[in-house]
This record gives C-alpha cells, sequence and structure tokens, in this order.
C-alpha cells in the first residue's frame, strides 16, 4: 500500500496530542498518523498527516476538506506561502545562559535577529519507522536587517534546490509549468551557483522584490541587486510599468542595481528604457534557460 502525506490547519478532533484534525465521521475511521499537532497564533493547529494514498485522494477531492488543507510536504508548506510558516518550523540559535552560550530551539516567529544555525521539522510521525520521509534540502543563514521607512526583519535563505534545478535542465518547457515560488527558488540557485550571494525574500512578505542579491567581480567590487521574479506565461510580456516599479523601490531601499527575470519576455518600452540604464537587466525565458544549462547539478 502506498502512503503520502498532507497538512491541513484546523482544530483537533479530541484533546489527544496526536489527535488528527476534526474531520467527517467517514475519514476518523481510517488510518491516519499525525505528528504532535502545532499551535498558531489565530487559535487553529497546523496538523501534518500521514494516510494510505486513497484516503489522502479522497481528502483533497471533498468539498468539506478542501479548504483547510494548505500543503503536501514540508518543502511545500515552507516555501509555499503559507501566513504561519514561521510559527510552524524551529530555529536553532544561540543564547547565552548564566553566562553561557547554549544552542536551543524556538519558533521562527520568535527569533529577532539571532544567528540561525539551521531550521528543523517540528516532529516525527508516530511509529518507529519513516524511512520515506523526506526533509527538505535547506538552511537559514541569518537574519538581516534592512532599514527603510520602518525596520523590516527579513529571513534569508540559501536554497539548495537540485532537484528543480534538474527538472528544468531535462525539460525546459517545466519553466512554465513550476509555481512563481518555485521560479524564485530555481533564480536563487543559479545566481548562487553564478557566485552571488543571495538572500530570498519570504513569500509572505515581499516588498516589491523577491531576491537581494550580491555579485562579485574579479576585482573583489561587490555589487548589491534587487532581483524581481515574474513567473509568466510566454504570451504575457513584462511591460514598462513592472520595471518602473522596481527601480523605484530600489531607489527607495538605496540598491544599486535592479534586475528583472521573467519566464517570458520583455515590451518595447520595458527594453527600450534598459538600454538607457546601466544599473539596470532585463533577463528573459531564453537567459533563465541559459542559466540553467550552464549550471552543474
Amino acid at each position: 500500500m502506498s502512503y503520502r502525506d498532507i497538512v491541513i490547519e484546523g482544530l483537533p478532533a479530541s484533546e489527544d496530542y496526536h489527535a488528527v484534525p476534526a474531520l467527517p465521521d467517514e475519514y476518523m475511521r481510517q488510518d491516519l498518523s499525525c505528528i504532535p499537532r502545532i499551535p498558531l497564533p489565530n487559535g487553529r493547529f497546523v496538523f501534518y498527516m500521514r494516510a494510505p494514498t486513497s484516503v489522502i485522494e479522497r481528502l483533497e477531492s471533498d468539498a468539506r476538506v478542501r479548504s483547510q488543507i494548505i500543503a503536501r510536504s514540508w518543502s511545500e508548506l515552507f516555501f509555499g506561502g503559507y501566513a504561519h510558516w514561521d510559527w510552524v518550523f524551529d530555529a536553532e540559535v544561540t543564547e547565552v545562559i548564566d553566562g553561557n552560550p547554549c544552542r536551543l530551539r524556538k519558533k521562527v516567529a520568535l527569533i529577532a535577529d539571532q544567528q540561525i544555525h539551521g531550521i528543523y521539522v517540528p516532529g516525527v510521525f508516530a511509529g518507529d519507522e519513516v524511512p520515506d520521509f523526506v526533509v527538505p534540502r535547506f538552511v537559514v543563514e541569518k537574519y538581516r536587517r534592512f532599514r527603510t521607512d520602518t525596520q523590516l526583519i527579513l529571513p534569508t535563505l540559501h536554497v539548495l534546490n537540485d532537484e528543480l534545478l534538474r527538472r528544468v535542465k531535462a525539460d525546459p518547457s517545466a519553466l512554465h509549468q513550476i509555481k512563481p515560488r518555485q521560479f524564485e527558488e530555481l533564480i536563487c540557485e543559479v545566481l548562487s551557483r553564478l557566485g552571488w550571494r543571495i538572500e530570498l525574500t519570504p513569500a509572505s512578505k515581499d516588498g516589491g522584490y523577491d531576491i537581494v542579491g550580491f555579485s562579485g567581480s574579479p576585482g573583489g567590487v561587490t555589487s548589491a541587486w534587487l532581483v524581481e521574479c515574474k513567473k509568466y506565461s510566454p504570451e504575457h510580456k513584462v511591460g514598462i510599468g513592472v520595471v518602473r516599479a522596481l527601480c523605484g523601490v530600489k531607489e527607495q531601499v538605496k540598491v544599486a542595481n535592479a534586475m528583472i527575470v521573467t519566464t517570458s519576455t520583455f515590451t518595447r518600452g520595458a527594453i527600450e528604457m534598459s538600454t538607457n540604464r546601466w544599473d539596470l537587466s532585463l533577463r528573459d525565458h531564453q537567459d533563465v534557460l541559459s542559466w540553467v544549462s550552464s549550471s552543474a547539478v
């Protein structure tokens, strides 16, 4: 029998710490394994469950349950833009206790500006053996404080997404099938492989750009970039309005350069604007495929 995972936000069916969410009666008799429920600031809980594939497929197609489903894996929950992701995952940080530095774990939402050594999923499934339980390969390097009109703390991610890169490299048409957040992760990955230091903004806290990048030159000069990723269909061109908006954000946050990367192409107006600016770079889907093709996996 095959099994699948699913993540639901809801209320518990009982006070048992390992209880599944309150579901229609016919599901409560099924084989559902659930990690300890995760409390959220909105009074609800996140339940990460595993069940036979047939049960999961019924849950996904059931209109009574569908609205509660928030993800189908740890990776999707983390990178998919879920509003309370930082109340789900645990961060390992160093704190000084009685004069001694100690490593401990707390929810990402409770971290201010400490260095983060790693991010961890919050539990394991009931039972001793979980051989096919895949923990996503990512690490949060640090928190970086950006000064704009207000203080905004953005977690910065270095995403090691070989699987996504391999998929697009093997099938370039997959570039149009991935989700917008996956496209951002892909661009992070290829730029990091080009030697850039990359900082990806959270999906729910986009301030007009998706990535902060720092590129280096042979002479040791580092250039800062704001990068905006536009996951558009081939016929939907990026217009001059998008370009002007990013340039405005660039001036506001005092970053030297701006780049727009898209799965599509650019309008004539956007291209003409870029030709008159040394601090603006436009990269279309052919540029992306070229980056992917040159990246070793």
